[in-house]
């Protein structure tokens, strides 16, 4: 009899204002390796919960879906994952961003035939529980005044967030997927409980990393700011959301202002409306930074290709690709010191406190040097070259092992 594997896939897919994520494309990635595994097809029935409301495009993968004769199953919300489970009889449940079983799971017993598995990209929420900036990234009075709240209130969100993912880990069975030996040490840390020999990790990268588009686009964001052409630029992406630290990536900017010289921008993808009208309001910002809204994938890729460096200012990650799409292109990466980043990354990037902006205007103007410049580009391909041997030579036996399927 075959093993019912459901694979949550809507957990890689867009949500809400979220187009990209890291988590989603470590989603796809990890679907591939597993469907591309054929001598698995006897032994296991695939089902794949989808989101109704999006189109899956990657004809590698809809290709793999055929080979492996994937039941796909569209829903509209991670809650119907519970009923699938029970009608399909699953056996083995996999999510790739798993943080939400916290809450749509309320009786574990109902689920107590079928094995719950997922990865854990960090611990976000305990990491970067007070953040003095927050408000500018929240819609709304109300959003704005829980920002405040979390702010004036750290211990009660702590040990809210610590319930929630006592909660998710005792689901898991305590037994995870990661991508990082930081976040295994992470999670270690705050709950020193966990067998260190049930956590799993196995690093996947997205096959996107690899390939060079080859394409010279005429992009819209070319019309809008004209001066990009001629300008030199940091690139900063996913700056809506409130880890990528934009705010303070801004501030840096104008805080360099004097040193810089006058053809030096700052470019960030993903802002929202309503946080470009907040910083826009500063001159200082005006002159130096452009916002942009989301764009595809294709102008990220001319995005990485034309920047001078990308600025990697994040609070909290996981992992983090983005240094591998500058490193692709020998860009420079000026990163955040703190979480996964320095672990994974070591001696390839330059590093600051994502706090301090002066610290953050220091690097900026660092890397404006020649020498420099070109000895962090050499260190960024050597480090992605090193990432692509890795890939064409790994075989994720800890992947298979930890889902139950080596």
């Amino acid at each position: 009899m075959k093993i019912n594997f459901l694979y949550d896939f809507f957990s890689a897919q867009p949500y809400g204002n979220v187009l990209y994520h890291g988590g989603g494309a470590y989603g796809v990635a990890v679907a591939k390796i597993l469907l591309k595994r054929k001598n698995l097809y006897t032994k296991v029935k695939y089902f794949f919960a989808v989101n109704k409301r999006y189109i899956i495009s990657d004809n590698e993968l809809l290709e793999l879906f055929k080979d492996a004769n994937v039941e796909i199953i569209p829903i509209l919300d991670q809650k119907e994952i519970v009923n699938i489970i029970i009608e399909k009889q699953i056996d083995i449940f996999f999510s790739p961003v798993p943080y939400y079983l916290a809450d749509i799971i309320t009786d574990a017993n109902v689920l107590s035939s079928v094995k719950i598995k997922g990865t854990l990209h960090g611990l976000r929420n305990l990491e970067i529980y007070r953040d003095s900036k927050e408000i500018y990234y929240r819609k709304g009075l109300i959003n704005q005044a829980k920002a405040v709240y979390k702010y004036v209130n750290p211990k009660k969100v702590i040990n809210r967030e610590r319930k929630k993912i006592e909660k998710l880990l005792r689901i898991l069975d305590y037994s995870f997927l990661t991508q990082t030996v930081h976040t295994k040490y992470s999670v270690i840390s705050h709950f020193p409980y966990i067998d260190r020999n049930r956590i799993f990790v196995d690093t996947v990268f997205p096959d996107y990393l690899f390939r060079d588009y080859s394409i010279n686009i005429e992009a819209s964001y070319y019309n809008e700011f004209p001066s990009l052409k001629r300008n030199r630029y940091f690139l900063l992406v996913g700056g809506g959301r409130r880890e990528k630290n934009l705010v303070r990536a801004c501030e840096a900017m104008t805080t360099a202002d004097y040193i810089l010289p006058d053809d030096v921008s700052l470019v960030a993808t993903g802002v929202p409306d309503y946080l470009k009208n907040r910083l826009l309001r500063n001159k200082s910002v005006q002159k130096r930074c452009f916002l942009l809204g989301y764009v595809d994938s294709n102008s990220l890729d001319e995005l990485y290709k034309n920047c001078y460096a990308l600025l990697y200012p994040s609070l909290s990650e996981g992992l983090g690709y983005p240094p591998l799409e500058a490193f692709k292109y020998k860009k420079p990466v000026l990163a955040s010191a703190v979480t996964a980043i320095p672990v994974f990354y070591g001696e390839s990037v330059i590093y600051f406190n994502p706090y301090d902006i002066y610290e953050m205007a220091n690097r900026l103007c660092y890397i404006m040097d020649k020498k420099d410049y070109n000895e962090y580009s050499r260190r960024g391909y050597v480090f992605y070259n090193k990432i692509l041997k890795y890939v064409e030579h790994h075989n994720y036996d800890d992947l298979f092992k930890y889902l139950e399927l080596s």
